[in-house]
């Protein structure tokens, strides 16, 4: 009995099928990681209230607030 063709030890193709399978295999773990939504009821520092709102980087990191 002869052996199939594609079990044959074509290097070419060997590294063709695992360069594919990696590949698929990256795609579905992005597209899993992507899926995920974020907590919409997570709430930035920036957002609390007691803090009066949104602060801006100069008013951090100068102390003086610009109008």
């Amino acid at each position: 009995m002869k052996t199939l063709r594609r079990f044959s030890q074509n290097r070419f193709f060997s590294h063709l099928r695992i360069s594919a399978a990696v590949t698929f295999v990256a795609a579905a773990a992005v597209s899993a990681i992507a899926s995920f939504t974020a907590d919409p009821e997570a709430r930035l520092t920036n957002d609390d209230p007691a803090l009066s709102g949104y602060t801006s980087d100069y008013t951090l990191v100068t102390g003086i607030p610009y109008t």
